[in-house]
């Protein structure tokens, strides 16, 4: 029915109701038939996407997102979204965690202790049986509780919020942090902040969007900010686009950032040499919200100037601001040890993440 009203094209009549019902109901039951072949046969992936601290630009941790194999499968969002229409994301969301502590165990194996949020529909914290499943695969599985959180999204309403803080409760007594995720985006955000204990929050990126222009954007965001802090829950902000934004939202409380400007979600196998203790080197790029035709590398850094490709203006190399392209660089903090820092950095430009703004390093710095 859902389908059939935002299909819904030209005059509303029974007629066509009962038509586009029916078809659409062969072709609902048909993908839910696929959707579970899906989950039966594993056929998703796992890429990773990092929540970078806003203090020294270091990986805080990563989200755990799903990535399907099957043709025809326009974007995850879309899939997601019809299973929870349909009722069966509780069998997604429990082959996705145990997708992730798989992950988490063989990564352990190898050396890399990564802390991973992964995702849990509300409606799943609604089924009992999802519940006891989930319960029952975190006692089996030794997996480092205070690495494995878990993220609830708000795209499914939440319907016994007294007993889904029951569930939550049990979960940060074992070790997990939870966040509320897409915080604002649903009419029930603070009806959930109120009733539900909770780690994070993730504020929707469209109050972090319209901070910079709306009228009350500013304060609001501060406000929202403010109360989580009175309550001693950390905010990761998403959609952040330029320099500015990473101030101010600093300047608001806001530890965490997660967005395409720090890095894309990459595909789990590509990040077997992450390791925790890492900080973003970012790639320069100009001021301008126009993108470069190509990154800068690091050997043409010592040229002054540069110039966007979007708008064709040139920059100063003192007005470069840093922008992670696709994917992060990753830098071990042993490589940033007190003697190398102590050496003579004669002829280096580079633009790094400081504790209280983008700062520019100039030839003339010395140690």
């Amino acid at each position: 029915i859902n389908r059939f009203t935002r299909e819904q094209d030209g005059d509303f009549t029974i007629a066509s109701l009962s038509d586009g019902c029916t078809s659409m109901v062969q072709d609902t039951i048909e993908q839910i038939a696929e959707f579970k072949n899906i989950i039966r046969g594993g056929a998703f992936k796992v890429a990773l996407q990092p929540i970078i601290d806003l203090a020294n630009s270091r990986v805080h941790h990563y989200e755990a997102l799903a990535r399907f194999d099957a043709a025809g499968v326009a974007s995850p969002y879309a899939l997601i979204s019809f299973a929870e229409e349909v009722g069966v994301i509780s069998e997604f969301d429990l082959a996705m965690t145990e997708r992730v502590v798989a992950l988490m165990d063989k990564s352990r194996t190898a050396g890399n202790d990564l802390t991973l949020a992964v995702n849990l529909s509300g409606q799943s914290l609604g089924n009992p049986i999802f519940v006891e499943s989930l319960l029952r695969l975190l006692r089996d599985n030794h997996v480092a509780r205070d690495r494995l959180w878990f993220e609830i999204t708000e795209s499914a309403r939440i319907e016994d919020l007294e007993s889904t803080n029951r569930l939550i409760q049990n979960l940060r007594r074992a070790g997990h942090r939870v966040c509320l995720d897409d915080f604002g985006a649903g009419a029930a955000a603070f009806q959930y902040l109120r009733a539900l204990d909770i780690d994070l929050v993730k504020i929707d990126g469209s109050y972090v969007r319209e901070a910079l222009t709306a009228p009350n954007g500013k304060a609001f965001l501060k406000s929202m900010a403010g109360l989580c802090a009175d309550l001693d829950i950390d905010v990761v902000a998403e959609m952040i686009e330029d320099r500015e934004t990473v101030a101010f939202l600093r300047d608001c409380g806001i530890r965490c950032g997660q967005c395409y400007l720090f890095g894309k979600p990459e595909l789990s196998s590509g990040l077997a040499a992450v390791k925790p203790g890492l900080i973003v080197r970012p790639v320069i790029s100009t001021v301008c919200s126009g993108t470069m035709s190509r990154p800068v590398s690091r050997s043409r850094q010592r040229k002054r100037t540069r110039t966007c490709a979007r708008c064709s203006s040139t920059t100063s190399l003192a007005f470069l601001t840093t922008v992670l392209t696709s994917a992060p660089t990753i830098v071990p903090l042993s490589t940033l040890s007190a003697s190398s820092a102590g050496a003579k950095l004669s002829g280096v430009r580079s633009v790094i993440s400081s504790t209280t703004s983008w700062v520019r390093l100039t030839s003339s710095w010395r140690r």
